[in-house]
């Protein structure tokens, strides 16, 4: 992981981690592994060749990489650019949600596919998945550290969490 705190928990818990990101030369090396598993990681990673090159390094001959990443053909895509549309680009509330200081990469199915094929990867599954993890009353305050809500009335705050949570 990259966040020191984390590292130093895992740690202090007994658990086995490593500080540095993904494809850094602060990254252990690996060699032989069977399986890797993505969630969530790859559109936070500035160097995705150095990423990509570490991964199929410590991947065995016929090992599985399995990478999970938003969608940017989904939903809230769509949305955040028609808010941009009619908002004649003044607004970019729901585009900051999906390209931010967090997500630096943002990967259509067909762009992933790319990536990993360009570095060598045979792609076997290209899955969509729907994740509905944000229960309506986190819509209210804002989606992530720094982003707020979604207007300054509440009220209106409130029909739009329920909405997009019904959506």
């Amino acid at each position: 992981d990259s966040d020191e705190g984390t590292v130093k928990g895992l740690l202090s818990n007994g658990n086995d981690a490593h500080l540095g990101t993904l494809g850094s030369t602060q990254m252990p090396r690996f060699e032989g592994v069977d399986v890797i598993t993505l969630w969530d990681l790859i559109e936070h990673v500035n160097d995705l060749d150095n990423a990509m090159r570490w991964l199929s390094d410590s991947l065995r001959t016929g090992g599985y990489l399995l990478v999970l990443t938003p969608n940017a053909c989904s939903m809230l895509d769509r949305m955040a650019r028609l808010e941009r549309s009619v908002s004649f680009k003044r607004s970019q509330k729901l585009m900051r949600l999906c390209l931010n200081r967090y997500h630096v990469h943002r990967f259509t199915p067909e762009g992933i596919k790319i990536l990993l094929e360009r570095s060598g990867f045979l792609v076997t599954c290209l899955q969509p998945v729907q994740l509905y993890s944000l229960r309506p009353e986190r819509y209210l305050s804002g989606f992530a550290p720094g982003i707020g809500g979604w207007t300054r009335n509440s009220g209106v705050d409130g029909y739009l969490s329920r909405l997009a949570f019904a959506a």
